[in-house]
């Protein structure tokens, strides 16, 4: 086909095009790639992450879907002027379907950042694309959901673990320390030359550095040396390792700073401005040992690299999913409101990256799982993850309160760190200073912070050394079965971190009499078990739990955060070039979405629901019908029963009402019922007891693909929403929910009104992109 006939077909055969001007198009092709792909060569495979959407120009293309059997049914055939991609590249979600040349077929394939600038633009486009969504998804409806978990379970990185960008460069990570300096380079590229280094400056006279690559380790003594010398110095050891992998600071295109405390400031890694490092240095009255070093290292990076994107990973993010009942103390309630004495949780990065390799191993969606992580090293604490967020956690306010720790402070409640400050006239930090050097495992065993050193003493019969052991494995222990109970159930036990990933006698005593919880460890394994690269599975065969291993690399877990922050920062930026759209807000009193069988049981055999009017979700209704609610402790009259029937009975209340009920009902989705809790539903006909269904429903926006694409977001993002009113709010956690036949609406329960003194038709705005899916 000549130009001039590809530009002929572009305008009058592709109706994707069909509202462009000519030379719009011909720079839409020019900025595109053609491709030619032979017969039953796949052009999309099932998934891949949507990177671009494509034209086919001549030729056909199936567009097929393989069911678990491995039976391939073909959804639609793709001809001439036809595109596919849409799907993926609108939602967010991986691909769900491959696209197989039928003939050979010459196809005009579009990148997204074109997609984005060029065709997203034009309203007529977004429209089309709109409606083909619409379209396409009605066509797949019977396999889409099971399509898009095959899809996580095929993808080669399911979870966007790696470090690979479309910008080669090197990613530095930094976390500087009140002794020791760790240091990672990354390659973006993934040549699997990730360089690692430690600087340990805790004795004055010399720095001892080592630094490492692949199998290839040096160590050095160098002279001490200023912090804002420390590139230089980066520079000067990696050379030692060869020319290839010598630091060149022009290679960097971003760095990430560990940073310890963020307070309930900061729920994700945050791109560095300097509103966030005044926000760094206010907050390190909750650790004053470390975050004031943390910005020392942001400040010597900003002023060597003025141009590259910098950001903070606290390790404390991951954590503000806590609710109130887990993060409150048992102190005086002005104490948390005045002076934010709370639990904030550490090692937030870590067990975020252990959920995700967890669900990567069992090829299942992270939000279907329910994870205890057992983070043991230097500092130890142990995480609940419920559906992909932390519901409690062992370490607490500052880092030198929580789990029994190797080098740190085992349980130190705040009640009781307050009454020493007064008492013995210490101040947070000297008391930090001394929590920090004599407690923990040696503090209990007078010999080491070391558990291999304690583990040798204890095999040799030294009684401290064995009542160390015995008490950090007793805690690891207690916690986990504690963790089971909070969730309701456990499919992942991981442990990472030193110890976690090189004691089998610490793995096994902490697994040691839960088989009654289905954890049952494989002692062979466990015991035979050597250094791990990625990860192991040390479970039994028929061990209902999954037992995991997972190999921590600090440094490389704040570059992967890093890159995601970027990549959130510049989805914000983009948003905020525009006009900012307005969200309805709807405010939802308790009812009930009722199964048939629930419906008969209540009203009479054959009984169907009677609509009384029309709820804003096209297909919704309220009926004239309602239940009461009967629970352990009382009872709620006169509940709404919303329709149409539904699957499986589902009631959702305000969290303030769970006291009346008896019960305590998980924050959940809507459909997710998974471990939650039950109770007895009246009719005028008869009673129901259901044995799970009741949540208290999470904040979320209803949004159409066309929605989502105004507001820059995807399925499954988690936002924050300003509304504005007499008492404007700020509302995080906020899940978006994309599908083509939702209309745009925020949904808050009663409490979460009340509180703000808001309406229903009251406008919300996004203010931040929290975590995408």
């Amino acid at each position: 086909m000549s130009e001039i006939d590809l530009k002929s077909f572009f305008l009058e055969r592709v109706r994707l095009f069909e509202n462009f001007p000519a030379d719009k198009v011909e720079e839409i092709v020019i900025k595109s790639r053609l491709a030619t792909y032979e017969g039953n060569e796949a052009i999309l495979e099932t998934g891949d992450e949507g990177r671009c959407i494509g034209v086919i120009i001549s030729g056909h293309a199936d567009v097929s879907m393989t069911d678990n059997t491995g039976t391939r049914s073909v959804i639609s055939q793709l001809d001439a002027g036809d595109v596919f991609g849409v799907m993926s590249l609108l939602t967010g979600d991986r691909i769900v379907a491959d696209v197989i040349a039928g003939t050979r077929c010459f196809v005009l394939m579009i990148p997204q950042e074109v997609f984005n600038s060029h065709i997203l633009t034009n309203p007529k486009a977004v429209g089309y694309l709109s409606r083909l969504l619409a379209e396409r998804t009605r066509a797949m409806s019977g396999d889409l959901a099971s399509a898009q978990a095959q899809a996580v379970t095929r993808a080669a990185d399911p979870y966007a673990l790696s470090l690979t960008t479309n910008r080669p460069g090197k990613v530095v990570v930094l976390n500087v320390g009140i002794s020791q300096i760790h240091f990672g380079i990354y390659d973006t590229e993934e040549s699997g030359a990730d360089i690692h280094g430690i600087i340990d400056h805790a004795d004055r006279q010399v720095s001892t550095i080592t630094v490492s690559v692949r199998t290839q380790q040096k160590t050095l003594e160098h002279a001490p040396f200023k912090l804002s010398d420390l590139f230089g110095v980066m520079r000067e050891v990696t050379a030692l390792l060869g020319p290839a992998f010598t630091f060149h600071p022009e290679d960097v295109t971003a760095i990430g700073h560990r940073v310890v405390h963020g307070g309930n400031r900061f729920s994700s890694s945050a791109v560095i401005t300097p509103a966030v490092i005044a926000d760094i240095e206010e907050l390190a009255v909750f650790a004053p040992l470390h975050n004031p070093v943390n910005v020392a290292g942001i400040r010597v990076a900003m002023k060597m690299f003025p141009n590259v994107p910098q950001v903070a990973v606290f390790d404390t993010a991951f954590h503000q999913t806590l609710p109130p009942y887990a993060y409150l103390y048992g102190l005086p309630y002005e104490l948390y409101k005045q002076h934010g004495i709370r639990r904030y949780g550490f090692h937030g990065t870590s067990h975020r990256y252990v959920s995700l390799k967890a669900a990567e191993v069992l090829k299942r969606p992270l939000g279907e799982l329910e994870i205890v992580s057992c983070h043991l090293g230097i500092g130890a604490s142990l995480c609940a993850i419920d559906h992909g967020r932390s519901i409690d956690t062992t370490m607490g306010m500052t880092p030198a309160d929580g789990l029994i720790m190797p080098s740190r402070s085992g349980s130190i409640d705040p009640a009781v760190m307050i009454h020493l400050m007064e008492e013995h006239k210490m101040s947070a930090e000297q008391l930090s200073t001394l929590i920090n050097s004599e407690s923990g495992l040696k503090g209990i065993s007078g010999i080491s912070s070391d558990i291999h050193d304690i583990e040798r003493e204890a095999a040799d019969g030294h009684h401290r050394a064995l009542l160390a052991h015995k008490a950090f494995c007793y805690q690891v222990r207690k916690n986990i079965g504690a963790y089971v109970a909070a969730m309701g159930g456990i499919d992942v036990l991981a442990f990472t971190g030193d110890v976690g990933e090189t004691s089998a006698t610490v793995r096994s005593l902490a697994c040691q009499g839960l088989g009654y919880m289905g954890i049952k460890l494989d002692e062979e394994k466990n015991r035979n078990l050597g250094q791990i690269t990625s990860f192991a599975v040390i479970s039994a065969d028929d061990s209902p739990v999954t037992i995991l291993v997972v190999a921590n690399d600090d440094e490389r877990l704040v570059a992967w955060e890093t890159l995601r922050a970027i990549e959130r920062n510049q989805l914000i930026l983009e948003a905020k070039a525009e006009q900012a759209p307005a969200i309805p807000v709807e405010i939802s009193a308790h009812h009930v979405h009722l199964a048939q069988a629930d419906v008969d049981r209540l009203f009479g055999p054959g009984h169907q629901l009677t609509p009384m009017h029309e709820l804003s979700q096209p297909g919704q209704f309220a009926c004239e019908e309602q239940v009461h609610l009967l629970g352990p402790k009382g009872r709620i009259a006169k509940v709404r029963v919303l329709g149409p029937t539904r699957k499986e009975t589902q009631v959702e209340i305000a969290m303030t009402e769970q006291f009346k009920l008896g019960i305590q009902p998980p924050i959940r989705q809507s459909g997710d019922l998974a471990n939650t809790p039950g109770l007895t539903l009246e009719g005028p006909y008869g009673s129901a007891v259901i044995e799970r269904g009741v949540i208290c429903a999470q904040r979320h926006i209803h949004m159409s693909p066309e929605d989502a694409m105004r507001f820059r977001v995807r399925d499954n993002y988690v936002v924050r929403v300003r509304v504005a009113g007499e008492r404007e709010l700020i509302f995080g956690d906020v899940v978006v929910r994309v599908n083509p036949a939702f209309r745009l609406a925020m949904h808050i329960d009663t409490d979460e009104g009340n509180a703000g003194n808001l309406k229903t038709g009251m406008l919300g705005y996004i203010e931040e992109i929290q975590s995408r899916a």
